[in-house]
């Protein structure tokens, strides 16, 4: 979609330190941003603006329930896909929650947004929450056929996964209690059997990391997906099985470049941002 604009509010919203994610939806465009309070507390907000003028006024549609006081805005997660036509779906990442040192089941609790994959009405404003456990979740994609949600995240050192909901429940992928990365100083206060404490154990890992970035169906039919890679400057090309209960396949293509997002065109030709230049690239893949 393009178009002209003569004035942009965006600017007024002065307690933006910046910009995670942008969708276009039914001639809305909604942005995530990661804003900071009066208390230099971080939050992440949803902002909205209609595309039927040239004027681009946003307004709040979201902002998250954090309670407590939040000093990070690295590990924000703010990536936002479409549910179905009146709800959004945004992932939540814990904001640094570990340097707090507090009681780690506060991030399983469903009263606050702390590690969360939620569901946003763009009406009501109403929330949900789908999934909990989350670090740092950079990649999301709604599947339609069968209901399901796919997410990618940041492990610490080491511990990237890929994540499956099928949305028969709110799943909880164990962070930070399951994870099988380590901390950055060395220590391990991980566990990292998921099923064995009662997480969800994610489709695949990475060891070490590949800081792993957004994923997009590549052929949905047979159940092919991209998603980019920072670390490996890469794209990687999976393939689920039919009940998506494992990957069978996995090819690595090579970019010399730190990726950190794709865009499906169309007839096998994607658009991905390019961190190292910074720039934009275009690729073909059958």
């Amino acid at each position: 979609m393009f178009f002209s604009c003569c004035f942009i509010n965006i600017k007024s919203f002065e307690n933006i330190v910046g910009l995670r994610d942008a969708k276009v939806v039914n001639n809305k465009i909604y942005i995530s941003a990661v804003t900071i309070n009066e208390s230099d507390c971080y939050n992440l907000d949803i902002l909205y603006s209609n595309l039927n003028s040239n004027k681009l006024i946003f307004e709040k549609l979201f902002s998250t329930n954090f309670e407590l006081c939040l000093k990070g805005g690295m590990q924000s997660g703010g990536r936002i896909d479409i549910f179905d036509n009146e709800n959004l779906i945004i992932t939540i990442g814990d904001f640094g929650f570990l340097k707090l040192k507090k009681d780690s089941n506060y991030i399983f609790e469903n009263n606050n947004h702390i590690g969360k994959i939620i569901k946003v009405n763009t009406l009501t404003r109403k929330t949900e929450v789908l999934s909990k456990g989350h670090r740092n979740p950079q990649g999301l994609i709604k599947i339609n056929n069968p209901q399901l949600i796919i997410s990618t995240e940041h492990g610490p050192e080491g511990g990237d996964e890929i994540n499956l909901n099928r949305l028969d429940k709110i799943y909880n992928f164990g962070w930070p209690v399951a994870s099988y990365g380590i901390l950055y100083n060395g220590e391990n206060p991980f566990v990292s059997n998921h099923k064995e404490f009662g997480y969800e154990e994610p489709k695949k890992y990475y060891i070490p990391s590949i800081a792993i970035g957004q994923i997009i169906e590549k052929n949905i039919s047979e159940k092919e997906f991209l998603f980019t890679s920072l670390r490996s400057s890469s794209i990687y090309h999976i393939k689920f099985d039919e009940n998506y209960n494992k990957i069978l396949f996995e090819k690595k293509y090579l970019f010399e470049e730190r990726i950190r997002d794709i865009l499906k065109l169309k007839n096998n030709y994607f658009a991905v941002t390019l961190d190292s230049s910074p720039s934009l690239g275009l690729f073909y893949l059958e």
